[in-house]
């Protein structure tokens, strides 16, 4: 399988007779393989925590601001 996507850039070459197929990634989908006693395709891997880390970025980023200028009075003033 790592061969057929190094080589084609499928993980699931078309020309493998394997009964499933491996859709690629988007924003809203990240589809991933299982491989265990069965080989099985999951939707979100790790769903859960990609969530709460979603959730804490929504809430605590800010976008980055330069400090605010001081004109020279002030600053001699802090000294």
């Amino acid at each position: 399988m790592w061969y057929g996507f190094i080589t084609t850039g499928e993980p699931i070459p078309k020309k493998w007779s394997l009964p499933m197929t491996w859709p690629p990634t988007s924003v809203n989908r990240t589809p991933h393989m299982s491989f265990g006693e069965f080989v099985k395709l999951g939707d979100i891997l790790l769903e859960k925590r990609a969530r709460f880390w979603d959730n804490i970025y929504e809430k605590y980023y800010r976008q980055p601001e330069p400090p605010p200028l001081h004109d020279n009075a002030t600053l001699k003033m802090a000294f």
